[in-house]
């Protein structure tokens, strides 16, 4: 759908709620109709009035007060859906993401590595490419591991950490930017996926390589579950 005719169906209304669902960020209105965005690799958000000239806008929405906010995005990949229907699946900070749905979904993919399987919104609402990383690298498991062979105390492990890891990724970006801030993408606080670093907080040497379609940063201590020839 046009991106115009997504603007024009809340024009007028007001703006009532904003909430995240998995990757999406969902703004209601109170005429009933609901737009999604999602800002994929390279989208940003900025604010109206903006400090300075915006390049590569995709969309923007202003409000009576003479204030807004729009999307940029050099690469033009951001999406913008009207009324965007939810996936029956957990989102990542919910209680239905358990050990038995992910071991569940683990043994229905034999054939799936482990991190293109978490990154998957099929399976899973919310997970980006960079706390995977983290998430397995405090697991210590290897991203590139067969999904099914992970032991069960493992998937234990990658369901504490998915929100011990997210919910202090929460809290280190608030430090620098207030409750306030619209949006910003912040990764000093990350501990191998970092691309100033060149060692993990233990001393192990980071490599970084490509699993699956994803840049992936990894270290040795992190063990493969792979079947053996």
């Amino acid at each position: 759908m046009p991106k115009e005719k997504i603007i024009s169906a809340v024009k007028g209304a007001k703006l009532v709620a904003i909430e995240r669902v998995g990757k999406t960020l969902e703004l209601y209105f109170n005429n009933k109709e609901t737009i999604g965005f999602h800002l994929m690799q390279s989208g940003r958000a900025y604010l109206i009035p903006a400090d300075g000239e915006i390049k590569w806008k995709i969309w923007d929405m202003g409000f009576e007060s003479g204030h807004g906010f729009g999307i940029h995005d050099p690469s033009g990949q951001s999406q913008l859906h009207l009324n965007p229907v939810t996936p029956k699946v957990p989102d990542v900070l919910t209680d239905s993401l358990t050990f038995d749905y992910l071991k569940s979904n683990f043994q229905k993919n034999k054939q799936v590595l482990l991190k293109p399987l978490l990154t998957n919104p099929k399976y899973i609402r919310g997970l980006g490419n960079a706390y995977v990383d983290e998430i397995l690298w405090e697991v210590k498991v290897s991203p590139s591991s067969v999904a099914c062979l992970v032991p069960d105390q493992k998937i234990h492990d990658i369901v504490s950490a998915i929100e011990s890891v997210l919910l202090n990724a929460e809290k280190e970006i608030r430090k620098v930017t207030g409750p306030d801030a619209l949006m910003i993408e912040k990764r000093d606080f990350m501990k191998v996926h970092n691309h100033k670093l060149d060692r993990d907080p233990d001393g192990n040497e980071i490599i970084k390589g490509m699993v699956g379609r994803a840049k992936t940063y990894w270290t040795e201590s992190q063990v493969i579950y792979e079947r053996k020839h």
